[in-house]
């Protein structure tokens, strides 16, 4: 086929992987922007397994979505502390908004110390 006094090829096929891959990377980061909350990690949570809050160390509270370090270390602090005792006390923890705290609430399991 010729365009433009140019001949046009098919495309290689290592354009259609490289195509193939960014249309892939893309949808996966729509899904975990949208707050697709399907299995975290091979230890089960999203799978009705649930956290046990007021007893997890940081790196516990680091394997749910959402919740980095820094983040897991207010939340064990606030728990250590006494402020954080029930769920609806998470969104105390700055950096933690009503939509995370949402996510969150059937990973988690509330049962005193």
């Amino acid at each position: 086929m010729i365009l433009s006094g140019r001949q046009h090829r098919p495309a290689s096929r290592w354009s259609v992987a490289v195509i193939v891959s960014i249309l892939i990377v893309s949808s996966l980061h729509a899904v975990v922007q949208s707050g697709w909350s399907g299995p975290v990690s091979e230890t089960g949570w999203g799978t009705g397994e649930r956290l046990e809050a007021l007893q997890a160390s940081s790196s516990q509270w680091q394997v749910l979505p959402g919740i980095g370090e820094v983040l897991s270390r207010r939340i064990v602090h606030g728990v250590r502390s006494g402020a954080l005792q029930k769920h609806e006390d998470l969104i105390e923890v700055r950096g933690i908004g009503p939509v995370l705290s949402r996510r969150l609430k059937p990973l988690l399991a509330w049962h005193s110390k």
